[in-house]
């Protein structure tokens, strides 16, 4: 390991720096997880400077280390993970994230933390960056489950350059707009000081790209109305 090594799992927002602390963090897993075992598959050389590999991972968890798996219950999941290496060949950096390229669908108790999770990970980077992904890889049906937990939350949520990606992901990518009309909803009154907003607007861009007319009068009202002084 380099001397400035460092490690992230941005999903969760862990991170380690120091050769001395990345060094000690297996061992530290290991004490938590001690039925760990690591299986590793699929290994890429991007370049000279970088790998990328996925591994299956699975154990049961004494501590609430991983929180997307509950303590005492055996747990399998996928990461992707990236290497990248200074010009002497030493690691300075691992990444680590989950992997959906599986069905999301066969890892039920990830699934139920994202659900149960989505506000509070919507909130930072990372954990945009993991709803995003699994919206992604996810039916319809889940996808509204997940982003029916903003619901009463929209106009906060859409405020957070974060939580604003994955309000506007999740309209991109549902076709059942009549489900998403509480995102609409909370715009109403509000919808002129939202397309003056930097963050805020974006979505508001996406209601009125994605959104049947019908459903948006009061807010193409509203903005009409205020066209003018918007244009200053």
């Amino acid at each position: 390991l380099a001397s400035d090594a460092h490690a992230t799992w941005p999903d969760i927002g862990f991170e380690e720096r120091g050769v001395d602390t990345v060094a000690k963090w297996y061992g530290k897993v290991k004490a938590i997880i001690p039925d760990l075992r690591v299986q590793m598959f699929r290994l890429e050389l991007q370049d000279p400077f970088r790998a990328q590999f996925t591994l299956r991972v699975s154990g049961t968890q004494r501590l609430p280390l991983l929180p997307m798996f509950s303590i005492g219950k055996h747990f399998v999941c996928d990461m992707e993970n990236t290497l990248e290496f200074n010009r002497d060949g030493l690691v300075f950096g691992r990444h680590m994230h989950l992997s959906f390229e599986a069905r999301l669908g066969k890892h039920v108790p990830i699934f139920q933390w994202l659900v149960a999770s989505a506000r509070e990970l919507a909130m930072h980077q990372g954990g945009s960056l993991l709803l995003q992904r699994a919206i992604d890889a996810v039916d319809d049906e889940d996808k509204l489950a997940l982003v029916r937990q903003f619901d009463g939350h929209v106009w906060a949520a859409s405020a957070a350059s974060s939580s604003n990606f994955v309000l506007q992901k999740c309209v991109v990518c549902l076709p059942a707009r009549r489900h998403l009309r509480f995102l609409a909803d909370e715009f109403e009154g509000r919808a002129a000081e939202a397309a003056r907003h930097p963050v805020q607007s974006r979505l508001l861009e996406r209601l009125l790209e994605h959104f049947p007319a019908e459903e948006l009068d009061g807010v193409i009202g509203e903005l009409v109305a205020a066209g003018a002084a918007l244009a200053r």
